[in-house]
């Protein structure tokens, strides 16, 4: 982290930007202090995106305000720096401008510095972004001259504070300078699903001023009932309703949540200070509507609409109802701001070679993009395989243009490796030895140091629990998206409901959907939180199958024999030698049976114990599947899809271990649907032999079989990748 020195002054990068320019000057300087949690900080970090998306060379240079607790820089700032997309104007050195753009200047630089500024702009345009006494406008104006010379502009983010402006008699750009933003895809929801039950929400930021003060009209405005709700900002715990998200101011970066609205919605009662301007002019730039109350009509003007608070949740169903987004094409925040520009500096050519005229409207493109963007798939660490075969079918189907990389808590992270994809193994706490208090500081750095290290453009986690210290390291950087891949059959007993809530930290919510969901009661099952729903996710497509031969003759295995499997975990949680033994007791008494046992990689037994058991160490083992007439399973959510879709009678065995996922119900469904047996632990001893005699029959594996084929569905892994590839910027 950069700009924790005395005085605030950012301190240069041990790397430059690709963008730098190596003495010459920059075409753009922001000044301001970026400490200060204001709009105008997202407002500057979406330009500075622009402008290095345009190689447009832009410095920040920080500017210490009269007084602020907070002594070091925001960390969206402190990325654009350490991204490449910024370089730091040190105070000491002298630096070269064609425009300098002051930020918060009701603030910025109120107090004489203390060391010399030798920033040299050839201009500079102040944008004033709240209210503030003509006095002090006119007093900022003046010391503005003393450093920079005498060419400075004013301008405003509002119509009401441009009047200010002129009123002090200042000069004046002559246009109110927007405050727009690119707005990441978001979760692709059909018309049918918005209109059903649409989404609204706001990000003001701090402040309770930012809601109304009447509680009875804020819950008639955001009612649950008619609208699915996102909020961030301070409301009091009195205030909002458990079906709402809610957040924490920043928590979540401005375009991340407009991304996911139908409708922008923000009814303070007074116009307060610092104006969630961004938000509102990303939503109108992408097309969502904004409602406010009228009197904000002076600061907005045109675009958005204005409906008294009383009428406002009537007015945002009807207009969803009738056409959920407008088209808006017509308007690119890039170009937007580079014709901005163009009337302010001369642009630098674009990678095309194509001059960046001031005004030009015809076709920009930018002058760099990542040819490649990444994916940082982090699977928690279970007592099995489930978490990472999941992320593992996805990884392998996302586009050309999208590199997973892993970051597993799981060991077995070599099954990854041998896949052909790049993963870390981070020792989990409980097998450190490490206390989960001092854990999770470590935890943080190392999965920023991660984000950082491979130029992350989304976080994939598949897990039960989303880990504190990954919502701490990513949720609230605006350059990179969250997507949870969530199974259900969650344990009605087990106390969850902390962890749902934690989707409100994610742009997106997959959850592979179970051949068993009528017997799902978990909580889940009932979320409200706009997960999207795929088909049941497994590793392996059946083309991807060995055949019975190949699949035999890997194994080492009869194909004319009667093959079981026996696949009952890793042995982590529940003690699976005594179940084990009492197969290999009563296959020796079945002629023509052969029996292999596949060894968990991370597993706490080896086949070893039983000579005569062939033992089946690789990944996937779905791909031999076809070499297998009977199977005794646990009926993890892996094990349970892999083997009813390719049709093989089995025995599941379900771990009924507490912190487990419901495999006795998801079990029960199976035998109920005539497509499988279920043997519970206590039953296995006395149950196991008579299951196998059964299953020794043709017609009765026949009949499983045909049964199990019946619940069938196809692979949701390309599914899953497609919804992510989506809101992957």
């Amino acid at each position: 982290m950069f700009g924790r020195g005395s005085g605030g002054i950012l301190r240069s990068p041990d790397h430059g930007g690709a963008n730098a320019p190596a003495g010459k000057g920059f075409s753009v300087v922001y000044v301001g202090d970026f400490r200060v949690e204001r709009d105008a900080i997202v407002r500057t970090v979406e330009e500075v995106r622009i402008n290095a998306r345009c190689g447009i060379p832009t410095g920040l240079l920080q500017a210490t305000s009269v007084s602020n607790p907070n002594p070091h820089i925001l960390p969206p700032v402190d990325r654009l720096v350490r991204r490449g997309l910024a370089q730091v104007v040190a105070g000491s050195a002298l630096a070269y401008a064609q425009l300098a753009i002051v930020t918060m200047p009701d603030i910025t630089f109120a107090r004489r510095p203390t060391t010399p500024v030798r920033l040299m702009p050839e201009r500079v345009v102040a944008v004033l972004d709240r209210p503030t006494p003509l006095d002090e406008i006119q007093s900022r104006h003046r010391r503005f001259q003393e450093l920079f010379g005498t060419n400075i502009a004013w301008t405003a983010v509002g119509n009401d504070l441009q009047e200010v402006l002129r009123d002090a008699g200042l000069p004046m750009l002559g246009s109110v300078w927007a405050a727009f933003g690119e707005v990441r895809p978001g979760r692709r929801r059909d018309d049918a699903t918005a209109a059903a039950r649409p989404v609204i929400g706001c990000c003001p930021g701090r402040g309770r001023g930012h809601w109304p003060s009447d509680r009875a009209a804020l819950h008639r405005l955001y009612d649950p009932g008619r609208f699915q709700v996102i909020v961030q900002g301070d409301l009091g715990d009195d205030e909002q309703l458990p079906q709402w998200r809610c957040l924490k101011p920043n928590q979540r970066a401005a375009g991340q949540i407009v991304s996911q609205l139908d409708a922008f919605v923000y009814y303070p009662d007074d116009r307060p200070e610092d104006l969630p301007a961004t938000a509102i002019g990303m939503s109108l730039a992408a097309g969502i509507p904004v409602f406010l109350p009228p009197f904000l009509k002076p600061v907005f003007g045109p675009g958005p609409e204005y409906v008294p608070i009383e009428r406002a949740a009537d007015a945002v169903a009807q207009r969803i109802a009738r056409k959920r987004r407008d088209s808006a094409t017509d308007f690119s925040c890039e170009e937007a701001h580079l014709r901005r520009l163009g009337r302010l500096v001369a642009l630098p050519r674009a990678a095309d070679g194509a001059a960046q005229a001031p005004g030009r409207q015809a076709q920009h493109r930018p002058a760099a993009r990542r040819a490649c963007r990444r994916v940082l798939m982090v699977p928690t660490g279970g007592v099995g395989l489930g978490h990472l075969t999941r992320l593992l079918a996805i990884a392998r189907k996302l586009p050309p243009d999208v590199e997973p990389v892993f970051l597993s808590f799981s060991p077995a992270v070599s099954a990854v490796r041998e896949a052909g994809f790049f993963a870390e193994y981070v020792v989990p706490h409980h097998y450190a030895g490490v206390d989960a208090r001092s854990y999770y500081p470590w935890l943080i750095d190392e999965l920023t140091s991660a984000i950082d290290r491979y130029g992350t453009s989304c976080v994939v986690f598949d897990g039960n629990n989303p880990m504190n210290g990954l919502i701490e390291a990513a949720a609230p950087r605006d350059d990179v998206a969250m997507v949870w891949v969530r199974r259900g059959f969650w344990k009605c007993t087990q106390a969850n409901e902390a962890a749902l809530k934690k989707g409100r930290f994610f742009d997106l919510i997959v959850e592979p959907r179970d051949i068993a969901e009528e017997f799902d009661d978990g909580l889940t099952r009932m979320a409200d939180d706009g997960a999207r729903k795929v088909p049941p996710i497994r590793c392996l497509d059946s083309e991807e199958m060995l055949s019975r031969r190949d699949a035999c003759a890997a194994l080492k295995l009869d194909p004319d024999g009667v093959n079981l499997l026996l696949q009952l975990g890793s042995g982590t949680n529940r003690d699976i030698v005594p179940l084990i033994d009492a197969v290999v007791g009563e296959v020796s008494a079945l002629p023509g049976f052969e029996l292999a046992n596949l060894e968990w990689m991370i597993g706490e037994y080896s086949t070893r114990l039983w000579p005569d058991v062939v033992s089946i160490r690789g990944f996937p083992v779905a791909r031999y599947l076809a070499a297998f007439d009977i199977a005794v399973s646990a009926a993890g959510y892996n094990s349970f899809h892999e083997l009813l879709c390719h049709g093989i009678p089995t025995i599941f065995v379900p771990n009924e271990a507490e912190e487990m996922d419901n495999q006795l119900a998801r079990s029960l469904y199976a035998q109920e649907q005539g497509a499988a047996l279920c043997l519970r632990g206590n039953e296995f001893r006395d149950g196991i032999g008579e299951c196998l005699r059964a299953l020794a029959v043709t017609e009765a594996r026949r009949l499983l079989s045909m049964n199990a084929l019946r619940l069938a569905q196809p692979n949701g892994a390309a599914e899953a990748a497609e919804l992510i590839e989506g809101v992957c910027p």
